[in-house]
């Protein structure tokens, strides 16, 4: 149990333990974003994706945010978002080395797997980290070996409740007083369409 402010609205408190701790963990705890560094996020019109983005106008990180149409562009745009790639009609790698004059991305986060991440993977600069933290295609990654072994990539699988497990008291008191003073701010704050009581949890 996590006694929340009641700064933090019910709704939001509600979602706590989804989307906000798993972008925070990710990008301080994890990746260890650099200021000034670029971040490519797939699926980045997702809640998650969205996080990532306002976290990064706070902490000084780039982001690069990778969707399959133009149907959230506006709204990673709004809220700033460096620059989004729409995969639909454009080249996911040539747009990368382009954005980022040939370097490629220091960080990336994938939650969609397939030949997708083969792509993320061709997007990442010298020594670049990828972290695998979802599967929506369900179909086995595909990285040639030889996309690996240029960049000297890392690439690492994250899930929220085993990186906890590992962690002592300490450290996740630490980590749960640190999103909750950015879900104050507004950091995390997560759109909400619809408030359900529980007995209709199973319509919801």
């Amino acid at each position: 149990a996590v006694a929340m402010p009641d700064s933090i609205p019910d709704e939001q408190a509600a979602m706590f333990f989804v989307n906000p701790i798993t972008a925070y963990v990710m990008i301080r705890e994890v990746l260890k974003v650099r200021r000034g560094g670029w971040v490519l996020i797939t699926a980045a019109g997702s809640a998650l994706g969205k996080s990532v983005v306002r976290l990064g106008r706070r902490d000084g990180f780039r982001t690069i945010c990778v969707v399959r149409s133009s149907a959230n562009t506006a709204s990673l745009a709004a809220l700033g978002a460096d620059a989004v790639i729409e995969t639909d009609h454009q080249d996911l790698v040539a747009e990368v080395a382009r954005i980022t004059g040939g370097r490629g991305v220091g960080y990336a986060l994938d939650c969609v797997g397939g030949e997708l991440t083969g792509e993320v993977v061709r997007c990442l600069g010298l020594d670049g980290r990828l972290v695998i933290y979802g599967t929506l295609a369900d179909s086995p990654l595909q990285i040639p070996g030889r996309d690996l072994m240029m960049p000297v990539a890392h690439v690492s699988g994250f899930l929220l409740p085993n990186w906890m497990a590992l962690q002592s008291p300490l450290k996740l008191l630490g980590v749960l007083r640190a999103v909750k003073r950015l879900t104050i701010e507004g950091v995390f704050h997560t759109e909400v369409t619809d408030i359900f009581p529980l007995e209709q949890a199973a319509t919801a």
